[in-house]
């Protein structure tokens, strides 16, 4: 009688992801990078709904070469941009003003010099910066320090547990571990955006290969 062999954690993330990736084809190429995650906080503080955050994002993404030519724009070019949002003008200022704060720090608009920090000192200098949610730093430190705890949420380990990626008394900690032990950073980053899309759009379970 034939065995079945017992996959090693490697491989069943590896296979995790490689599904998830046929279901949510966009999202690794739409993730955020640490400057963005900052942008799409302060419009939100704003009054904006996290939806029309990221479409303001992308939508000066799309119109600009990159944040330091968004940095040089006239505060009312940025406006037409954010319009119709009912206070595109203080938005606008806003956002020119972290970026002259980023650009500041090193001369580039970039947070990648906090690289070399430890967690609490980085933590701090980026709500020197701007103060921002936790939730938010937590995303730009896992961006950013190739140790920082990735932010699974609550919800995403209840969800690797059931795919059996973790065992049943993962937490975020011990599913860190686990990640850190089996795969690459940059696996484990994106089975973080991966499984946070699956959780925000839901799914069919009777059709999902994961959830089924």
């Amino acid at each position: 009688m034939t065995t079945k062999k017992t996959q090693s954690p490697e491989e069943k993330i590896g296979r995790a992801i490689i599904t998830l990736k046929k279901i949510h084809k966009n999202v690794l190429k739409e993730k955020l990078t640490s400057v963005e995650e900052m942008l799409q906080a302060v419009i939100v503080d704003n009054g904006a709904t996290a939806e029309e955050a990221k479409k303001i994002t992308f939508n000066l993404r799309k119109a600009y070469v990159d944040w330091n030519e968004v940095r040089v724009a006239r505060v009312a070019e940025l406006a037409k941009i954010i319009d119709p949002l009912p206070d595109s003008d203080g938005i606008a200022v806003k956002l020119h003003s972290l970026l002259m704060k980023i650009f500041e720090k090193t001369g580039r608009v970039t947070l990648s010099f906090i690289e070399e920090m430890k967690t609490n000192e980085a933590r701090r200098v980026i709500n020197n910066i701007e103060p921002t949610a936790k939730l938010v730093v937590d995303r730009i430190l896992m961006n950013e320090l190739p140790t920082a705890i990735i932010p699974f949420s609550n919800e995403a380990i209840s969800l690797a547990i059931k795919i059996k990626l973790a065992p049943k008394d993962s937490t975020r900690q011990k599913f860190n571990k686990l990640l850190s032990e089996s795969v690459s950073r940059e696996m484990a980053l994106e089975l973080f955006y991966l499984i946070e899309e699956h959780i925000k759009i839901g799914c069919t379970k009777s059709k999902c290969p994961l959830c089924k």
